[in-house]
């Protein structure tokens, strides 16, 4: 999909909101059940699921709603969108995991919605049908959100990174393969000098971007995930968060289930993991890599799925920002074929 402040776009197959299931297009079709809504950020997941932003931090959701991730108290389909109105406070970011969704509000609270344990509601109910507040952190004192395969990751307003729900493969951080029902510090990155800027999760990978500029992983190290080399990441799984040691000065990370994508402060992009990064090899790659067909951009935002990556491109003096902000000027779109950016 394709968001603007005045109208939204979609295209491709799945449930788009258009009314059918799947609905198949080829060209960006208007979403006419929102049409004059002024739209910030859009999310999407391999469910085939779909949450939009508006710009007063309503959200709106639609697709397929298995483990009631669409958050309306149903594993129905949703053909068209509908808002969530469970909310105390506008919503800023939505982070969609396996089986559950997680919400970050204006004032750094958080809400979970789905099944599993990465609700982070101290292993009480399994199954939560609508958004519901988690008490375990108080204070309004939550940045950052992400979500993956059962398990939940959250950033402090301090850089403190904290992980919950199911341990296997060493994905929470803690030096362990244990379940954690709350969210729980990671002791081994508040033993490093410098404090957590921003957080990101794979499927059962994790990430964690420090203010000094390094990058840290820690979980499954299949496919190349955690950018540490097949030689380093062949004892699998990784309990400890470890630092990438080809990477500094990095001001952004983004990660899907599968492939990891991360922007120097000079703008350069570097990817690894699943073969589609667009660097023309399609080959797993499993330390990062530079995308050389766009050396003669500034990159400032990127996020990407399994199977295709968007990143957006600016001026030289731009700064790195987020996905979807309104100071993008170009998009590039890399997928399976062409397998090298494409301006759209």
């Amino acid at each position: 999909a394709v968001v603007s402040t005045q109208s939204t776009g979609v295209w491709g197959t799945g449930t788009l909101g258009l009314g059918q299931s799947p609905d198949i297009t080829t060209t960006p079709t208007r979403l006419w059940d929102l049409d004059n809504t002024r739209l910030t950020n859009v999310f999407t997941s391999n469910n085939d699921c779909t949450f939009l932003l508006t710009q007063s931090g309503a959200v709106y959701s639609w697709g397929k709603s298995p483990h009631y991730i669409t958050g309306h108290e149903t594993e129905s389909v949703l053909l068209y969108p509908r808002l969530l109105e469970s909310f105390n406070a506008p919503v800023v970011k939505i982070a969609i995991g396996n089986t559950h969704v997680l919400a970050l509000t204006d004032d750094g609270n958080m809400y979970s919605w789905g099944t599993g344990k990465g609700l982070g509601n101290g292993g009480i109910l399994d199954t939560e049908r609508f958004p519901k507040k988690i008490t375990a952190i108080q204070g309004g004192n939550i940045c950052d959100i992400c979500a993956g395969d059962d398990y939940s990751m959250i950033l402090t307003r301090q850089g403190i990174v904290m992980s919950w729900g199911n341990g296997k493969d060493g994905k929470l951080g803690h030096g362990n393969e244990e379940d954690q029902p709350i969210p729980t510090p990671i002791k081994d990155l508040m033993e490093v000098n410098s404090p957590a800027i921003q957080i990101a999760t794979g499927l059962d990978f994790s990430f964690a971007l420090l203010e000094n500029g390094n990058v840290y992983s820690w979980g499954n190290g299949v496919n190349g995930n955690l950018g540490l080399g097949f030689e380093a990441e062949s004892l699998t799984p990784h309990f400890h968060p470890t630092r990438i040691p080809s990477l500094g000065n990095i001001s952004y990370i983004s990660s899907s289930f599968s492939n990891t994508f991360c922007i120097s402060s000079e703008g350069g992009l570097y990817g690894w993991g699943n073969q589609h990064l667009g660097i023309g090899s399609g080959r797993v790659i499993s330390v990062p890599v530079r995308v050389s067909s766009l050396q003669k951009h500034r990159v400032l935002g990127v996020s990407g799925s399994e199977w295709q990556t968007l990143a957006w491109i600016g001026p030289s003096n731009a700064k790195s920002l987020a996905p979807m902000s309104k100071s993008f000027r170009n998009t590039l779109v890399f997928s399976v074929s062409p397998s090298k950016p494409t301006e759209i």
